[in-house]
């Protein structure tokens, strides 16, 4: 009788840790799931924000070559303008375009080299 006793306690404390058993089992896995599912959106977020980063960095060199171009184009409509002061510029333009010379002066033309 002493015998079957212990065994049945026996049995009893082994169902009872093998209980414990079950729940921190269940427990580690939706622990588990949890950290994937949390390693999963981090991973996704780092993704689409370095695709958003290159995507941001072409837009910006696009427009920082554009503004070179622009500020290149500026400084010539500056020089542009300083020359259009000087009257020996403004002398030269009314020649070229216009044909007009001083009185008195004789204009000598090159021959074209398109033939040659």
């Amino acid at each position: 009788m002493r015998a079957e006793f212990e065994r049945r306690n026996n049995q009893i404390n082994q169902n009872q840790s093998a209980g414990k058993n079950v729940g921190a089992r269940r427990r580690l896995k939706l622990w588990m799931v949890f950290m994937l599912v949390v390693l999963g959106f981090a991973a996704y977020r780092f993704i689409d924000q370095a695709s958003q980063i290159k995507t941001y960095t072409l837009e910006y060199a696009q427009k920082k070559d554009t503004e070179t171009q622009n500020i290149q184009s500026l400084n010539q409509m500056k020089r542009e303008n300083e020359r259009l002061k000087e009257p020996e510029y403004i002398e030269q333009i009314v020649k070229k375009k216009f044909g007009l010379y001083k009185p008195g002066e004789i204009p000598i033309y090159t021959p074209s080299s398109g033939g040659e």
